[in-house]
């Protein structure tokens, strides 16, 4: 906790409060004393807090999404076509975003392994076919 010697002029705080009353004692004084330091120390922190809040809050989008994406996949998972045409369908774009996205080789190979890359989402997979 701050001392009194580290706030910034207390006594333009205290002065008006000390004013009200000219019954005040010592004790009385310095309970308001602990109590502007208390309340300078929570005016400090402000700036802090607001941050940290707004991080949360973006951390709470995020997870929303996530949330959504978790609580549709099973549904698109029943509706994913895996080759339309000739093409090789992304299952990626397709269960996070329900977009449809061609997946093409992303290298000449001529083994049983070939690496396809998504046009859209860019994720890399490695099939058998």
């Amino acid at each position: 906790m701050k001392r009194r010697s580290q706030l910034q002029r207390p006594d333009q705080y205290l002065a008006p409060l000390l004013l009200r009353s000219v019954y005040w004692n010592s004790a009385d004084v310095t309970r308001l004393e602990i109590a502007t330091e208390l309340a300078m120390d929570a005016k400090d922190d402000l700036a802090d807090l607001q941050r940290k809040l707004s991080a949360i809050e973006i951390a709470k989008v995020e997870i929303e999404a996530r949330l959504h994406i978790a609580n549709h996949a099973l549904k698109r998972l029943g509706c994913f076509v895996s080759i339309r045409g000739n093409d090789l369908q992304c299952p990626r774009c397709w269960i996070t975003n329900e977009v449809i996205a061609n997946l093409r080789p992303a290298n000449d190979s001529d083994s049983a392994q070939h690496n396809f890359r998504c046009e859209i989402c860019k994720s890399d997979f490695n099939l058998q076919i």
